[in-house]
Order: C-alpha cells, then structure tokens, then sequence
C-alpha cells in the first residue's frame, strides 16, 4: 500500500476509536447513575474530566507538534491511548477513573486535532476531502459505539472489557504507525499566543460565534451524554434500546449534515445555523414537556437532525469574523466550545439530582435557543465564500 494511503487509514482508525470512546460515556453514564447508584452529578465528572483534558493536550499537543512533526506527537497519543484504556479497565476507584479519562480526553484531542491537520498535509492538493473521510468515520464508529457498550453492560460481568478491546486496537495503530515511513511537508500549526486572546476581545462578532460554540458544544454534549440515562428512566427502554436510542440520534446527525451539504449553495451560513438552533432548542424543549416512549425517539432523532452541521458552520462563520490567522481562530473556537463540553454534562448532572434527569435537559434547550439569538443577532461578514 501507498504509505500516504496507509497513514491516512491509520488516521482514520484512530479517529474511529476516539469516536467510540467518546460515545461511549452515554450509556456508561447511565449504567454508573442506574445500577452503579451514583449520584448523577459525580457522573458528570466523567464529561468534564475528559472535556478538559482534551482542551489541555490538544493545545500542548499543537506547540510540541511545530518542534518534533505532528506524527511522532500523534504515535504517543495513540501509545497513552493503549495504556489508558487498560487502566481504566482495571480501575473500580471512581476519581481515579476520572483522573485516567482525563489522559483519555487529551489522547483523542490530540487525534482529531493533529490527525485531521496531518491528513490535509499528506493530501495537500484535497485537504477538505481529507478531512470529510475522515469525519464519515467518525460518525459510523458514533453509530456503533452506544449500542456496543450497551451489549457489553447487558450481557458481561466484567463490561470494561470494551475498553480492552479499544486497547487492543489502538496497540495496533501505534505499531502501525510507528513504522510508517512518509515524507510529507508539514505546515507549521499556528500557536496560539496571549496576544491573538487579547486581539479576540476586540471582536465583538468572533465573541459571540466563541460564545455560540460554548452553548452549542456544551448542549449537544450534555443532551447525547445523558441521552442513554434519559432514554432508560423516562422512556422504560432497557440497556441495548437505549444504546439503540443513541445511535439513532447519530444516524439523523449524520443525514443532517448530508442535507445542510445539499443547502448550503442557496441559504447564508447564519439563517441555516439560526434555524437549525432554533429547530433544536424546540424539539428538546418537547423532549421536556411531553414524555412518552414514541415521541422520546421522535425527539432524540429531531435533536441529532437539529445538531448536524451547526458546530462546522459556526467554526467556519466565525474565523471570518477575526483578522486572525486561521490556526489561532479555529483554537479559540475549539477551546470554547470544549469548555462548554466540559461544564454543561455537569451542570446538567447537578439539575438531574435535584429535579429530575427530563428536567435538566432544559438547560440545553435554553443553549441552542441562545444559539439561534447570537446567530440573529451576529453583523454578517462583508466577504464570503457562503450563499449570499
């Protein structure tokens, strides 16, 4: 094989697995607050754990990279991911499990961040196609992973064999890699510097797409990160249904983001991402108001419908409104909305305990519906390469 086709690949089955593991967290946050009997707001640890270490390794993981190539930093990541889910696996002592998930998070940053950055370098003249292949992989290892877990909680005593078998996988990927030999001309990453923080703030319109990422990421997150558990003690679904419930919200996300494609040459990037927002914000404030079995499903499909292309469209919406340079923009953005990742399945873990898990999912409703507000109200770009 082609060694650029063959790092690609590798690429790839890195991302799959940073996808499954992140997925994952939905139904083992249910098994945890189910028959686990934790209090939902320790649960939400995990989220913020792994949130937060991805924003830590992935911007560390950027500045190592200009020094020593994005392809060594990428062989560790894969190497503390093999260790890291083998501990985890072992590990029964909760904030333990939080500190590993911590290293965990940061592993698969560095993937999707540095991964994505090294494939558009070894395919230079197709970097969006690159990374395209990339993200459908993402999403069908999103499809599968819920309802996966959901077997192994259902029919093995010992469930954190799932994590063995990721593992096992990213062992693999590290030899793999590791032996890959590739010449390709890197671009330096732009670093993110004080001084490009400082500039932000002078941008009232890069503020409020930072911000949008904030409430959008930290909303999805928190509505799929609880969906499980939610599916389970408002809806009667066992384990497997629930996990199917997961992966149908990954599915309709998936065939929302084939159909904003298909949009995208006749509706601005604003009005789309408004609507959507808005779309979303209404179909979970249903998910709330009108419990039942059917329209529970109904909801969790209109959610992931809603949620398709927003975090995509705000990224590229907002580095057109900052002077700058792309690198520094698209790090502040990622760093937002990952803290909104980081503090929203929280927060929502704290508001399930005290008034109900159906309840807390307000919050989200309240962050999409803001969403849509800073997208209405966000002056446009004089210049775009989006429908006018």
């Amino acid at each position: 094989m082609n060694p650029k086709n063959r790092a690609v690949g590798l690429i790839i089955a890195a991302t799959a697995v940073f996808a499954a593991n992140i997925v994952a967290l939905s139904p083992i946050a249910a098994h945890l607050t189910g028959e686990g009997g934790m209090a939902k707001a320790d649960v939400g640890w995990l989220f913020t754990s792994h949130f937060a270490g991805f924003i830590v390794f992935a911007l560390a993981g950027g500045a190592l990279s200009d020094r020593i190539g994005k392809k060594r930093v990428l062989v560790w990541a894969l190497a503390g991911y093999a260790v890291g889910f083998v501990l985890f696996a072992f590990n029964d002592a909760f904030w333990a499990e939080c500190s590993v998930m911590f290293v965990l998070g940061g592993c698969g940053g560095i993937i999707e961040c540095l991964g994505a950055a090294w494939a558009t370098d070894l395919d230079p003249e197709h970097p969006e196609a690159a990374v395209n292949k990339i993200q459908i992989f993402f999403a069908l290892a999103a499809l599968a992973s819920p309802f996966v877990v959901s077997i192994f909680l259902e029919q093995l005593v010992f469930w954190k064999a799932f994590y063995l078998v990721l593992a096992g996988i990213s062992a693999v990927l590290w030899f793999l890699l590791a032996r890959t030999k590739v010449h390709a001309v890197e671009t330096s990453p732009q670093t993110l510097h004080l001084k490009d923080f400082i500039q932000s703030l002078r941008e009232p319109g890069f503020i409020a797409m930072a911000l949008a990422m904030f409430a959008y990421t930290g909303a999805e997150v928190g509505a799929w990160g609880w969906l499980s558990s939610l599916l389970q003690q408002s809806g009667s679904f066992d384990t497997v249904q629930a996990g199917l419930g997961v992966a149908l919200f990954w599915a309709a996300m998936t065939l929302g983001r084939y159909l904003c494609g298909l949009l995208l040459p006749y509706v601005r990037v604003d009005q789309l991402v408004a609507v959507l927002a808005a779309f979303t914000a209404l179909v979970t404030f249903g998910a709330v108001m009108l419990p039942g079995q059917w329209w529970l499903l109904g909801t969790v499909a209109g959610i992931g419908l809603g949620c398709s292309s927003q975090f995509p469209l705000i990224a590229g919406y907002g580095t057109r409104l900052t002077k700058l340079p792309s690198g520094a923009a698209f790090s502040l953005l990622m760093v937002s909305g990952n803290l909104g990742a980081a503090v929203v399945p929280l927060g929502m873990g704290l508001v399930g305990d005290t008034v109900g898990l159906g309840n807390s999912l307000l919050l989200p409703a309240v962050l999409f519906g803001c969403v849509a507000v800073l997208m209405v109200m966000t002056k446009r770009p004089r210049s775009s390469i989006f429908a006018p």
